[in-house]
């Protein structure tokens, strides 16, 4: 048995424990790193409002992306490869949930979702000051327009 091959069934408990300790770090004013795929852009706004909730100012969206053609070729070699060399096995991700974050000209709706989230706070209409964006394509630094993250204590 091979764990890994179980992870979309597990999803949904990685979620709701990873929602409970983001919410006990904002609810501490900690800095805090949110992975999220930005598929939806619901999610965007309702990270907004947790955000303006708990009185956070300022947001850096680190923005990492690849076209579905590659997206698709990793997800198999991962899985292969990790079944063969790993004793939890390979991760199994769906070629419909890799589908679902690309619309009809291959371009990711994370990306059009992320800078969406960016010119939202950017257009000063949230409680949030300052917004930044630093995008990798394919493991390549693209650009970076960020200032820089405050020094931890």
């Amino acid at each position: 048995m091979q764990p890994l091959g179980l992870a979309p069934l597990l999803q949904t408990v990685s979620t709701d424990v990873t929602n409970s300790v983001r919410r006990a770090a904002f609810a501490n004013g900690e800095d805090v790193i949110i992975e999220a795929t930005m598929t939806s852009p619901m999610y965007a706004e309702r990270l907004l409002l947790s955000l303006a909730k708990t009185m956070y100012t300022d947001l850096l969206i680190v923005l990492s992306d690849t076209s579905r053609t590659e997206a698709h070729r990793r997800v198999v070699d991962r899985w292969w490869h990790d079944r063969e060399t790993d004793p939890l096995g390979g991760r199994l991700i769906k070629p419909e949930t890799i589908d679902a974050a690309y619309n009809n000209d291959n371009a990711s709706t994370c990306v059009e979702n992320a800078t969406a989230l960016l010119n939202t706070v950017r257009s000063g209409t949230t409680i949030l000051e300052h917004a930044s964006l630093i995008t990798y394509v394919n493991g390549e630094l693209l650009s970076s327009d960020s200032y820089p993250p405050r020094a931890m204590p």
